[in-house]
């Protein structure tokens, strides 16, 4: 899971090293990892090893904590732009290279507002470059062309788009003609087309994830993890819904403070409607039966930490990607956002220890239970529980 936080409370700590490459690095045809953080924010990293030497390239941009054990990093979002961090073996025989990605919450808007308008144009793409967006490409309509450099203009992108006319066909000088529209009646999706037969799964875009969401009151066993395999939390369902989006889109679901309220979990009485967790959902990628859903979660809710402001609300982004049947959740400290306890979270964070991780990144494990238990935001400390939001997805027909 790739993973960051943005907290009123900012954490800044690290190192500025430049490092060389080793013997026995990552090759030079092998892309560096992405992970992109708003400035700010803080991400944790798992490298999948135990880690030796660090270097940031740009401390101005990003900055590291390691974590006790070693095997995962703290990253800090300092300033817009992009750096490298690159992490050695303990035995300096196994190097990763992570392109660090920091923007501002206003530059991630802007990209993410210019990627949406422009996802009906496949042969046109956004980039950042510097502080900048770029939108490069080619379309084959004169009134496209226009239209896209409105969108570029409207988040102040350049548009570097060409017009490419339509190809004529050889020797007759008139242009290719479309090729003809079958008349054969489409089967429906969900039915076979013959005995036997079986359709292929949807393509992105025809369909909407349906999100089955449950707030449980929960053993402090079961954390913020995706349950592919093994054990699904249980406990007392405090709040239930059902949500869809579109692949791309969002949709955001609010748990009132009244529905969440325990004699460990006090909310306060003028907070009981207005406070809460907010969650916002965005089924960001659908391929080969891996769902990927980007968390946002909101709250007001009262914990026993420095960071906590009352009335304030602290954020925290998570990023599930996992198989599209396999329930996903955000637990304890993680859905509180208490900043000291908590797993680690961030913008596009991975929260599967399974299979089916995005973009290859190793999964965010949980504190031993004696240490979180210690110290956990309890909802009934009698009981040892506290709460858990619970995701099931499936795909439905979209609407």
């Amino acid at each position: 899971m790739r993973s960051s936080w943005w907290w009123s409370t900012v954490f800044v700590c690290g190192f500025a090293v430049l490092a060389h490459a080793q013997t026995g690095g990552t090759s030079a045809n092998t892309p560096p990892r992405e992970v992109r953080l708003l400035v700010g924010d803080q991400s944790v990293f798992e490298p999948g090893f135990a880690v030796g030497d660090i270097a940031v390239a740009n401390p101005t941009v990003a900055d590291y904590r390691v974590r006790p054990g070693r095997r995962s990093i703290l990253l800090l979002g300092v300033g817009s732009g992009r750096t490298k961090l690159i992490l050695w073996h303990q035995d300096n025989k196994t190097r990763a290279e992570v392109e660090l990605i920091v923007e501002t919450r206003e530059e991630a808007e802007a990209e993410s507002k210019l990627r949406v308008l422009l996802r009906d144009y496949p042969s046109v793409k956004v980039e950042r470059v510097g502080s900048g967006l770029v939108v490069s490409g080619t379309v084959s309509a004169q009134e496209d062309l226009a239209l896209i450099e409105r969108m570029a203009q409207s988040v102040r992108a350049e548009s570097f788009v060409r017009y490419t006319a339509p190809e004529k066909t050889p020797g007759r000088g008139a242009a290719v003609s479309p090729p003809p529209v079958s008349t054969t009646p489409r089967t429906p999706t969900g039915t076979a087309a013959g005995p036997g037969a079986a359709l292929p799964p949807p393509a992105p875009g025809a369909v909407d994830v349906e999100y089955d969401v449950q707030v449980i009151e929960t053993s402090v066993t079961f954390g913020t993890s995706s349950y592919e395999t093994g054990i699904e939390p249980s406990g007392r369902v405090l709040h239930k819904t059902k949500v869809r989006a579109q692949v791309g889109g969002s949709v955001e679901l609010f748990v009132p403070g009244k529905s969440l309220a325990s004699k460990d979990l006090k909310v306060p009485a003028n907070e009981m409607e207005t406070g809460g967790i907010r969650l916002t959902l965005t089924p960001s990628e659908l391929d080969d039966e891996q769902l990927s859903t980007r968390i946002l979660v909101e709250t007001n809710l009262p914990i026993n930490s420095p960071s906590y402001v009352p009335g304030g609300w602290r954020r925290a982004r998570w990023e599930s990607a996992n198989a599209i049947t396999a329930p996903f959740s955000v637990a304890g400290a993680d859905l509180l956002v208490v900043p000291e306890l908590s797993t680690g979270g961030s913008t596009m964070s991975k929260i599967s220890k399974g299979a089916g991780m995005l973009g290859g990144l190793p999964g965010v494990s949980g504190l031993p239970g004696a240490q979180y238990s210690s110290a956990i935001p309890y909802y009934n400390k009698d009981k040892k529980t506290h709460l858990l939001v619970l995701l099931r997805a499936r795909l439905v027909a979209a609407q």
